[in-house]
C-alpha cells in the first residue's frame, strides 16, 4: 500500500511523458512532394554459406543504395554472378581492406563524391549522391 501512495505524486509526470510519446508529429507540407530514395542495409556475413542468395537478394531488392558489411571477394563475386554490376554500377569499396569489417556502398546513380579515409585501423566508405536536385 505505500508503494501505491508513493508513487501517486509520480502519476500525472507518467501519463504527461506517455501521451507525449505517442502523439505523432505534424509532418510539414513539402514532406509528401520532397525527393526520396531507398536504402539496403545488410551484413553479408565473411563465411556466408549462400553467398550466391545472399548477392540474389542485394540485386533484387534494387534499392538505390546499398551499404553491404564484411564485404569480401566471395560476396563481389556472387553479386557480379548475379548481375549486380548492372544494377549497381557504382561501387565503392577498400580493395586493399581483407578484414572482416570491411564495408562496399552500392550506388545505382554516379556518386557526386566518393572517397575512402584510411586514417585509422578500419577503413571509411563515404559516397554522395543526388536525390532529387540536391546531393
Amino acid at each position: 500500500m505505500w508503494l501505491i501512495l508513493s508513487a501517486a505524486p509520480l502519476a500525472p509526470v507518467y501519463l504527461a511523458l506517455w501521451f507525449s510519446a505517442r502523439r505523432t508529429a505534424e509532418r510539414p507540407s513539402w514532406v509528401k512532394a520532397a525527393p526520396t530514395f531507398t536504402m539496403l542495409v545488410t551484413n553479408v556475413y565473411v563465411d556466408n554459406a549462400t553467398p550466391d542468395a545472399m548477392a540474389q537478394m542485394i540485386v533484387t531488392t534494387a534499392a538505390d543504395v546499398a551499404v553491404v558489411a564484411e564485404w569480401n571477394e566471395t560476396i563481389a563475386a556472387a553479386l557480379r554472378r548475379a548481375g549486380g554490376d548492372r544494377v549497381y554500377p557504382h561501387q565503392v569499396f577498400d580493395e586493399h581492406d581483407t578484414s572482416d569489417y570491411a564495408v562496399a556502398i552500392l550506388t545505382q546513380q554516379h556518386p557526386s563524391d566518393q572517397g575512402i579515409d584510411n586514417s585509422s585501423s578500419i577503413a571509411v566508405v563515404r559516397v554522395t549522391i543526388p536525390v532529387g536536385t540536391t546531393e
